[in-house]
């Protein structure tokens, strides 16, 4: 799952059954773009769409994946730049519960899609 673009079906199956606010980096350019009727107004909407796409990366991917690293790197990043161009405001900061929560939220749903599978299985061994 890249960054840069809407995530499609194909690319991530379920994607939309576990991310209900999606964002990425093509809508937060176009909301930057002031003749946009939903342009940013302030700062904290910039960051929260980020963190917001971010969070999402954390969400849906297993933790120890290469995308999820990329998404904790550019996290960290981020909010290393923040910090920089607004030494005297508070962001959110990345926090090893939300990253627990994501994991925790990974692993429940594979149990349901391993469980749902199962069923299935069954169901057809038993009409067979």
């Amino acid at each position: 799952m890249k960054f840069i673009e809407v995530v499609t079906v194909p690319q991530a199956r379920n994607y939309y059954q576990v991310i209900r606010r999606p964002m990425d980096l093509s809508l937060i350019r176009r909301k930057l773009d002031k003749s946009n009727t939903l342009h940013y107004f302030t700062a904290d909407q910039f960051v929260h769409d980020v963190l917001l796409m971010l969070s999402n990366c954390a969400t849906f991917n297993y933790p120890d994946s290469e995308v999820a690293r990329a998404g904790q790197n550019l996290e960290v990043f981020f909010l290393r730049k923040l910090r920089e161009i607004f030494p005297d405001r508070m962001f959110p900061l990345a926090s090893r519960d939300r990253m627990e929560r994501a994991r925790l939220q990974w692993r429940s749903r594979r149990r349901k899609e391993a469980s749902r599978r199962r069923r299935c299985v069954r169901r057809k061994h038993f009409l067979l």
